[in-house]
């Protein structure tokens, strides 16, 4: 090794013990730019804003609106106009981005404030207060769309309820329609926020899950009944398969799409949350459909475990 490269070694240690050593002395090394905190809700006016900041201050939950997050006016060396834009960006998650979902942004304000109450009632009190299973915020929009490969390498677009692998937050679509939904449908509507971080604890630290999917797919020779296109022109509903609604709908196409393992979880998380303490009257709406029911009991069973697991009362 010759001398150079002894010395630029050399130099790189020291730099890196000077930087990476903290003696708690006043003279260590810390950053000192100033960090935006993306996920602070500002005080402005308006009913929404209102409820959105005082969702913030006393739930300590952010709620999104508007896909950019943050828009800040500056100018570069030269004296030109720079817009610095922060984007919630729905499809990028740690280590790939899903670039085939579009969204849809809220616009009316009376949608708006339905969806944020049946947050602050249904959704917030059954919330662990940290850790990984509490959304880092939310984002409310009219739809989420998602592209689809079909045979051929024919691609359709089909709306979605909710998606949430994103790494800053959890995004509900159906926002615009929730004026025209009966208590029953704000309900599930509202509970499917629970599944989207319940459901992934409950397939790391739950082996009963497994059993979930065998019931899904009992009576299936072979193949798996998740993640299928069924044809809506026959009398098939989804509880004939063990789902409580199609994932999706093509219309062109005459078919739904069956959801996928994940999805199917947090639509049977909604309802045990729906159904909590009233379990009889989900057992009388689909006694005729025994999968239904037992997927249900297992679903319900799991949601306690996590519940134990996170804390929540």
């Amino acid at each position: 090794m010759n001398a150079m490269l002894k010395n630029l070694l050399y130099g790189i240690l020291l730099f890196g013990a000077l930087f990476s050593c903290s003696t708690g002395d006043d003279d260590d090394v810390f950053a000192t730019e100033d960090m935006i905190d993306w996920y602070e809700v500002k005080d402005k006016p308006g009913k929404v804003n209102q409820l959105l900041y005082d969702i913030y201050k006393n739930d300590k939950l952010t709620i999104f609106i508007n896909d950019t997050i943050s828009r800040e006016e500056t100018v570069d060396h030269f004296g030109n106009p720079l817009v610095n834009l922060e984007l919630f960006d729905i499809g990028y998650y740690v280590f790939s981005t899903d670039s085939r979902v579009s969204i849809q942004v809220s616009s009316d304000s009376t949608a708006m404030l339905k969806a944020l109450k049946a947050i602050r009632e249904k959704v917030i009190p059954y919330l662990p207060e940290r850790g990984d299973c509490r959304p880092h915020s939310i984002l409310l929009l009219d739809s989420i769309s998602r592209l689809y490969d079909f045979t051929k390498g024919k691609f359709l677009w089909a709306e979605i309820p909710m998606y949430q692998k994103s790494i800053k937050g959890i995004s509900v679509g159906r926002v615009k329609q929730l004026p025209e939904m009966d208590d029953e449908e704000i309900d599930i509507w509202a509970r499917r926020i629970l599944g989207g971080k319940s459901a992934s604890w409950i397939k790391e630290n739950c082996e009963e899950y497994e059993e979930f999917e065998k019931k899904t797919n009992e009576g299936r020779s072979s193949g798996s009944y998740y993640n299928i296109n069924v044809n809506y022109t026959t009398k098939d509903v989804p509880e004939t398969y063990g789902f409580l609604e199609w994932y999706c709908k093509f219309d062109s196409e005459k078919k739904y799409k069956t959801p996928s393992l994940e999805d199917d979880m947090v639509e049977y998380i909604a309802y045990v949350y729906a159904y909590r303490g009233r379990e009889e009257a989900f057992k009388e709406k689909y006694a005729e459909y025994n999968k239904v029911l037992e997927k249900f009991i297992m679903m319900k069973a799991m949601v306690e475990k996590y519940e134990r697991a996170q804390g929540i009362q």
